[in-house]
This record gives structure tokens, C-alpha cells and sequence, in this order.
């Protein structure tokens, strides 16, 4: 019997310097659509991703103002960790909302983060006590039997173009 330590499970790897110069497939937008849909927070329409990769369910800022949602400060605010290394934001504010879909109201505690493309993200906890699937080929968000369709490409761009206003006109070279 040895006092050593277990060894730690974490590590850091580097990539060598690769072979070969490649090139990254072309992808068309329909294959890269991610599943949208307006649901309802207090009467607001919000522009919603389902993202099953996402632990917390969330409302942007202007979402809270814009809805008029009362909010509050976290006694022990919480780190959002990203995909990536070193990407991360802290979680200060939360909010008790009811979310209107597929002709039903659920309580739901949301996150306050800042986002740039989405109103609100409903993640893994709001579909797994909601039973929500995402059908990919169907292009549709299914609640308790129902198929509700997520928005197309085209909406989507819509959507986001309308939220950020029409272009700014470019300034006149001097």
C-alpha cells in the first residue's frame, strides 16, 4: 500500500503540426438548421431554439424588458460553460416564467444570459419534463403527440434580420 495520490483523470493535449493543407466541406444551410420556434413568455412572442445539448433553459435581457418579466439576483450565481475552452459567462440572474407551446402553459425557472441570436433557449431539463422530441427529418418539435413546426431557413433569417433593425448605411470613405 502506497499514500500516492490516484492519478488525475485530467489531462491537455496539443496537436502536432498536421500532414496536409484540406479543405472544409461546403454545408448548405438546410442541413445546419437547428430546430426554432416562437413560443409565449407573458404575452411576448419569443424566437426560441430547442437545443438538446443545453443543460439550462434561458432568456435573454431584452427578452426580461421587453416581456416585462420580474427577475432576481442569485444568492450563488453560476458559471455558463460553453463548448469550447475558455469560453464561458457568469449566470447572475434567474426568473420564474410561464412559457406558452403547442396550446399549453408550463411553469418554467429560466436563466437570464446574453445571447445574440435567440429570445429564449429551452434546453435538455425544459424537454425532458415536457417530453419534447426533435425530429430533424421532419423539420418539427413534437410535444405530448403533437407536431409543431420549427421555423424554415428562410423565416429564421427573417426573424433575425427584423430583431436587429435595418443596415446601417456605410460611411463615406474620406
Amino acid at each position: 500500500m502506497t499514500d500516492e495520490p490516484p492519478p488525475s483523470r485530467e489531462f491537455r493535449y496539443t496537436l502536432q503540426k498536421p500532414e496536409a493543407v484540406g479543405v472544409r466541406p461546403p454545408r448548405d444551410k438546410a442541413s445546419q438548421q437547428c430546430l426554432a420556434a416562437f413560443i409565449e413568455i407573458n404575452g411576448f412572442r419569443a424566437y426560441t431554439l430547442f437545443d438538446s445539448g443545453s443543460t439550462t433553459d434561458s432568456v435573454s435581457p431584452q427578452t426580461t424588458r421587453i416581456a416585462k418579466l420580474p427577475y432576481f439576483t442569485l444568492e450563488n450565481p453560476v458559471t455558463l460553460q460553453l463548448g469550447c475552452v475558455g469560453s464561458h459567462s457568469q449566470i447572475n440572474y434567474g426568473a420564474d416564467i410561464v412559457v406558452g407551446f403547442a396550446g399549453k402553459a408550463a411553469d418554467t425557472y429560466v436563466d437570464v444570459v446574453n445571447m445574440d441570436r435567440y429570445d429564449a433557449i429551452m434546453g435538455a431539463r425544459f424537454m425532458h419534463k415536457h417530453g419534447i422530441c426533435l425530429d430533424f427529418k421532419t423539420k418539427s418539435i413534437i410535444m405530448d403527440g403533437r407536431a409543431c413546426p420549427a421555423l424554415m431557413v428562410g423565416e429564421e433569417t427573417a426573424v433575425v434580420n427584423a430583431r436587429r433593425g435595418p443596415p446601417r448605411p456605410k460611411k463615406a470613405a474620406e
